[in-house]
């Protein structure tokens, strides 16, 4: 009888031009068993994400951030890949923001991420029952 195959672990791109947020955000994920990428922008994520074979399974990103803001690279992203969730975050009102994309306001908790995160793709990987 052949081993069971591990489930792959959620994918999650993260962007933000604070990287004191853009590190604490990797290792609250990282460290609820999700693969992370990230970016300082968001010219940087769409190379990222050119670059891949298989897309993430959710994008996290600021909001506003210089040159491509949040909603911009979550539309050219959802263009390429539509299965892609979207989680937006910022510290700022969120006036702009695309009708049924979740909004998580900075400062936020590691459980506050967390439950955002597991509301789009399901239990962390952590989570999981084994």
């Amino acid at each position: 009888m052949a081993a069971p195959q591990a489930e792959p672990a959620t994918a999650v791109l993260v962007v933000d031009d604070e990287p004191l947020v853009l590190r604490f955000t990797e290792r609250v994920l990282a460290d609820a068993g999700y693969r992370v990428q990230s970016a300082a922008d968001g010219i940087r994520a769409l190379e990222l994400v050119g670059q891949w074979s298989i897309p993430p399974d959710l994008l996290i990103t600021d909001l506003r951030m210089p040159g491509l803001n949040g909603c911009e690279l979550a539309r050219r992203i959802s263009a390429i890949h539509p299965s892609v969730r979207v989680l937006l975050v910022s510290a700022a009102d969120p006036e702009h923001l695309e009708p049924g994309w979740p909004f998580v306001r900075k400062p936020f908790s590691p459980e506050a991420l967390l439950r955002a995160v597991e509301q789009l793709v399901g239990p962390s990987p952590r989570g999981r029952a084994g």
